[in-house]
């Protein structure tokens, strides 16, 4: 199912929020690799950095740009299937009027969570 179809979605557009991505700066190593930095930004204000490494290979930086850029939109479509994948573990315990099922208070079940590959990459505090 293709984004347009799931009416319960916004679809990407300029002017939706004020976050933003911006090419911080490039490091170039002594190894044959350039440091990417992206900055994510909310009204202007930093919020996170993602870095990408790309190889020069003899290439241009706006080559190598390109190739960081293709990085940083895969990591981020990344980032929305593991946060959609979380919502989706969530939602499946809560009614569509927003009350919460019974039993479905995952705090008492830590057990469940450390298993579920959604909390794969996160630890868990209890």
């Amino acid at each position: 199912m293709s984004l347009a179809e799931i009416d319960d979605r916004l679809l990407p557009q300029d002017g939706l929020n004020t976050y933003h991505v911006t090419l911080l700066r490039v490091d170039l190593a002594t190894q044959g690799t350039a440091l990417f930095t992206f900055a994510i930004t909310e009204s202007m204000l930093p919020t996170a950095e993602l870095q990408v490494s790309v190889p020069t290979n003899g290439q241009s930086l706006d080559r190598m740009t390109v190739e960081a850029h293709d990085a940083l939109i895969d990591i981020l479509r990344q980032l929305i299937f593991r946060a959609d994948k979380a919502r989706t573990n969530h939602d499946r315990h809560v009614r569509p009027s927003g009350e919460e099922l019974p039993g479905a208070d995952r705090r008492a079940q830590p057990e469940r969570r450390m298993r579920d590959p959604a909390f794969a990459d996160f630890e868990v505090l209890e």
